[in-house]
């Protein structure tokens, strides 16, 4: 499937292979990569026009828009790092299967208990605190490595230590318990 212009989208939402034809050459691009890579592009453009939003600079020093700034500044120079280099690195092999490039068997179980974690995360740290949340996202983190009341004890643990710590050493406040 040839490329021209901005086409490349749909080939990349639909699954198809991506063949590039410039000046003679043909180069196939892992759309898995580029996908990622174009993803993470949007993501940061967001997210640095949203920072925008926050003081920049305060009487005292760097503002609540400081850090946002830019930490989503240097993702977006990255991504577009990756983006190019999506297409002036190697080409992908014609035998290569794209089942092979995304998680299977116990990598995908693992990727979707760890993305299933932080959503319930998310969901629980409006409505129990920070404490609760934070143990219950690691206990589902490390059962599956440790045994249950090292688990538990883990993630009690270092909860406690970071609402500690954010707490006094840097005067954030999270909601403790409920």
């Amino acid at each position: 499937m040839g490329i021209k212009g901005l086409s490349f989208m749909p080939a990349l939402l639909l699954g198809c292979d991506i063949t590039i034809r410039m000046c003679g050459f043909v180069r196939k691009i892992n759309k898995a990569e580029l996908s990622v890579a174009c993803f993470v592009f949007v993501i940061s453009i967001v997210f640095l026009t949203q920072s925008f939003t926050y003081e920049y600079q305060d009487s005292v020093g760097p503002g609540p828009g400081y850090f946002p700034v830019w930490l989503s500044g240097i993702l977006l120079v990255l991504s577009i790092i990756y983006i190019l280099h999506c297409f002036r690195n190697k080409e992908v092999q014609s035998d290569e299967e794209p089942e092979k490039v995304l998680p299977q068997g116990d990598a995908l179980k693992s990727f979707i208990l760890c993305i299933g974690s932080m959503i319930l995360f998310v969901v629980l740290f409006e409505y129990v605190g920070f404490v609760i949340a934070g143990t219950v996202f690691l206990y589902i983190l490390l059962f599956k490595a440790y045994r249950w009341y090292v688990s538990l004890g883990v993630s009690l643990g270092v909860s406690l230590l970071l609402f500690y710590l954010f707490g006094t050493l840097l005067g954030v406040d999270l909601p403790g318990i409920g």
